[in-house]
Protein backbone atom coordinates (compact mmCIF):
# COMPACT_ATOMS: atom_id res chain seq x y z
CA UNK A 1 0.00 0.00 0.00
CA UNK A 2 1.15 3.55 -0.31
CA UNK A 3 1.36 5.65 2.63
CA UNK A 4 -1.88 7.07 2.03
CA UNK A 5 -3.15 3.50 2.52
CA UNK A 6 -4.28 2.99 -1.18
CA UNK A 7 -3.90 -0.22 -3.02
CA UNK A 8 -0.74 0.00 -5.47
CA UNK A 9 -1.26 -3.48 -6.76
CA UNK A 10 -4.93 -4.51 -8.18
CA UNK A 11 -7.57 -3.46 -6.13
CA UNK A 12 -9.91 -5.89 -6.88
CA UNK A 13 -7.69 -8.00 -4.96
CA UNK A 14 -6.34 -5.78 -1.97
CA UNK A 15 -9.78 -4.55 -0.97
CA UNK A 16 -11.23 -7.35 0.56
CA UNK A 17 -7.75 -8.61 2.02
CA UNK A 18 -8.51 -8.97 6.21
CA UNK A 19 -6.62 -6.48 8.11
CA UNK A 20 -3.13 -7.67 8.42
CA UNK A 21 -2.73 -10.04 5.71
CA UNK A 22 -2.01 -8.07 2.69
CA UNK A 23 -1.04 -10.04 -0.71
CA UNK A 24 -4.05 -12.82 0.27
CA UNK A 25 -6.83 -11.66 -1.70
CA UNK A 26 -10.01 -12.30 0.10
CA UNK A 27 -8.29 -13.86 3.26
CA UNK A 28 -7.06 -16.62 0.39
CA UNK A 29 -4.91 -18.76 2.20
CA UNK A 30 -1.64 -19.07 0.26
CA UNK A 31 0.59 -22.69 -0.24
CA UNK A 32 4.08 -23.18 0.52
CA UNK A 33 5.84 -24.93 -2.63
CA UNK A 34 9.25 -26.25 -3.49
CA UNK A 35 11.16 -28.28 -5.46
CA UNK A 36 13.60 -30.63 -3.93
CA UNK A 37 15.82 -34.08 -5.35
CA UNK A 38 16.41 -37.37 -4.29
CA UNK A 39 19.75 -38.71 -5.75
CA UNK A 40 20.08 -42.01 -4.39
CA UNK A 41 19.80 -43.16 -7.97
CA UNK A 42 22.95 -41.16 -9.14
CA UNK A 43 25.02 -41.80 -5.64
CA UNK A 44 28.20 -40.39 -7.31
CA UNK A 45 27.29 -36.78 -7.87
CA UNK A 46 25.10 -33.83 -7.04
CA UNK A 47 22.18 -32.20 -8.19
CA UNK A 48 19.47 -30.14 -7.17
CA UNK A 49 15.37 -28.85 -8.32
CA UNK A 50 13.90 -25.54 -8.18
CA UNK A 51 10.67 -23.70 -8.37
CA UNK A 52 10.35 -21.82 -11.96
CA UNK A 53 7.52 -19.34 -11.06
CA UNK A 54 7.94 -16.43 -8.86
CA UNK A 55 5.82 -16.29 -5.68
CA UNK A 56 2.48 -14.70 -6.38
CA UNK A 57 1.50 -14.27 -2.34
CA UNK A 58 2.31 -12.36 0.59
CA UNK A 59 6.18 -14.11 1.47
CA UNK A 60 7.33 -16.85 -0.74
CA UNK A 61 3.72 -18.30 -1.66
CA UNK A 62 1.63 -19.55 -4.16
CA UNK A 63 -2.35 -18.42 -4.54
CA UNK A 64 -4.49 -21.98 -5.24
CA UNK A 65 -4.34 -22.39 -9.17
CA UNK A 66 -1.32 -21.07 -9.75
CA UNK A 67 0.37 -22.70 -13.24
CA UNK A 68 3.37 -24.34 -11.29
CA UNK A 69 6.88 -25.29 -12.99
CA UNK A 70 10.32 -26.77 -12.36
CA UNK A 71 12.95 -28.10 -12.78
CA UNK A 72 15.83 -30.78 -11.67
CA UNK A 73 19.56 -31.21 -12.65
CA UNK A 74 22.89 -32.91 -11.97
CA UNK A 75 26.69 -31.91 -12.15
CA UNK A 76 26.71 -35.54 -13.62
CA UNK A 77 24.97 -35.03 -17.21
CA UNK A 78 24.28 -38.72 -17.09
CA UNK A 79 22.20 -38.27 -14.19
CA UNK A 80 18.84 -37.52 -15.02
CA UNK A 81 15.11 -37.45 -13.50
CA UNK A 82 13.85 -40.89 -13.30
CA UNK A 83 10.11 -39.60 -12.18
CA UNK A 84 8.48 -36.70 -9.99
CA UNK A 85 6.37 -37.32 -6.57
CA UNK A 86 4.78 -35.01 -4.68
CA UNK A 87 2.16 -32.04 -5.47
CA UNK A 88 0.66 -33.91 -7.84
CA UNK A 89 3.54 -33.52 -10.41
CA UNK A 90 4.44 -36.62 -13.10
CA UNK A 91 6.45 -37.60 -15.61
CA UNK A 92 10.02 -38.53 -16.11
CA UNK A 93 11.50 -35.46 -17.66
CA UNK A 94 13.59 -33.32 -16.18
CA UNK A 95 11.18 -30.19 -16.21
CA UNK A 96 7.55 -30.67 -14.63
CA UNK A 97 4.67 -28.75 -14.30
CA UNK A 98 1.24 -29.13 -11.80
CA UNK A 99 -1.19 -26.52 -10.74
CA UNK A 100 -0.61 -25.35 -6.94
CA UNK A 101 -3.33 -27.02 -4.85
CA UNK A 102 -2.02 -26.61 -1.36
CA UNK A 103 1.50 -26.75 0.62
CA UNK A 104 3.84 -29.80 -0.71
CA UNK A 105 7.33 -30.47 -1.72
CA UNK A 106 7.91 -31.73 -5.47
CA UNK A 107 10.77 -34.29 -5.39
CA UNK A 108 13.07 -35.34 -8.88
CA UNK A 109 14.05 -39.08 -8.65
CA UNK A 110 17.42 -39.41 -9.91
CA UNK A 111 19.13 -41.82 -11.84
CA UNK A 112 21.83 -42.39 -14.53
CA UNK A 113 20.34 -42.97 -17.99
CA UNK A 114 21.85 -45.57 -20.57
Amino acid sequence: TSPEGQCLWDPTFCANAPPGQPGQPGGTTCFAINATVDMSGCQYTQGSAMIDVRPNCEGSLYLPGTAMYAHAVAVDPKCNVDYWSGCGAGGGDNSVSFTATGSCTAVAHMHYGN
